[in-house]
């Protein structure tokens, strides 16, 4: 570990076998009142999803480059991961960030595409292992915010007025 604070820790270890410079970075962006309701949820949900779609293009240009980024919901907040060539990242990064600050309107195509995908999603969580399953519900006896897929589901719906499927 060469550095840690209130805010992070910064830990080095040189690649010996290929002497590569990559990089692995992982950033939580906390917003504790993205937690604190069942739409706030839903929404913070649905937009990360927008939000990736957005960046498609740009994820499928970094891959080839031999960088990648995970942009996800976490407990707390948004949580971001990089990886790659270390002089790249810096880029990759400000790029996730400009999308993620963006405001722009998606397209109405994106929206249904990502609102029908995240209602599947959620419609199929039965179907998905076990393991998973058990987390969810272990997370949902443990921490008083954690909701049910069922309940999403509903919340999904009423929050656009759309039912779904369509």
């Amino acid at each position: 570990m060469l550095k840690s604070g209130p805010n992070g820790s910064l830990y080095f270890k040189r690649d010996r076998q290929y002497n590569v410079p990559r990089t692995y970075a992982y950033f939580l962006a906390r917003v504790p009142a993205a937690m604190r309701s069942l739409r706030n949820t839903v929404l913070k949900r649905l937009w990360t999803d927008i939000v990736d779609e957005a960046l498609s293009e740009v994820s499928d240009q970094a891959a080839v480059g031999g960088l990648g980024y995970t942009l996800g919901c976490d407990t707390e907040g948004f949580l971001i991961a990089l990886d790659g060539y270390s002089p790249q990242l810096g880029e990759l990064l400000n790029v996730v960030l400009k999308a993620m600050k963006g405001g722009d309107v998606p397209d109405p195509a994106v929206f249904d595409r990502v609102y029908d995908s995240f209602g599947r999603d959620l419609a199929n969580f039965n179907r998905t292992s076990p393991g998973a399953q058990c987390g969810l519900y272990a997370r949902h006896l443990r921490v008083g915010h954690a909701w049910l897929p069922e309940e999403k589901v509903s919340e999904l719906q009423s929050a656009f007025v759309r039912r779904w499927p369509r």
